[in-house]
């Protein structure tokens, strides 16, 4: 009498040499296109940002980039760039509620467009790179500190931009 093969959680699953050299190689070749997708996704993300109206989002403008930020959450861990599926996740975010998009302010939706557009750019993969790590400067006296001044309409949001502060020497 045959013996009943084993239950499925007790069986082994073997690969075959030969198929798993093939998934590697099949894996590097498509690996080189990883960045040409990633840099379409973002050239979509752009001219979504592009026809938003500059008196604000409007819920369709808002799906529109909601969508693009999706698809690059997915992507950039893909493509192996970590830091583009937090940047996107943020920015997907705040886009959730439509009824609420035009309270999104512009600003906020450009620093993670630009920074995801850097990130790929200057080949900044995960927040452990030196360049995504900026440290605090040192300010001397009469130099700008940000904790002088008031705190904004948005400053329990910790993406709020600091006010103008001149740029690093």
């Amino acid at each position: 009498m045959d013996q009943d093969p084993a239950p499925p959680s007790r069986r082994q699953i073997v690969f075959e040499p030969r198929a798993l050299e093939q998934a590697h190689a099949a894996f590097a070749s498509s690996s080189q296109q990883f960045e040409g997708w990633l840099q379409i996704e973002i050239h979509k993300l752009a001219a979504a940002r592009a026809a938003v109206d500059p008196a604000g989002l409007t819920g369709e403008t808002a799906a529109a980039l909601r969508r693009r930020a999706h698809d690059l959450t997915g992507l950039g861990t893909t493509c192996r760039f970590p830091i583009v599926t937090r940047l996107a996740r943020s920015l997907q975010r705040l886009l959730l509620d439509p009824k609420n998009a035009g309270s999104v302010p512009i600003f906020l939706i450009d620093g993670h467009v630009r920074a995801i557009q850097a990130a790929v750019r200057d080949k900044i993969r995960d927040a452990r790179k030196p360049v995504a790590e900026v440290p605090p400067p040192d300010y001397g006296p009469g130099q700008y500190a940000p904790e002088q001044h008031a705190p904004g309409p948005y400053a329990a949001d910790p993406y709020a931009p600091a006010p103008y502060a001149p740029p690093y020497q």
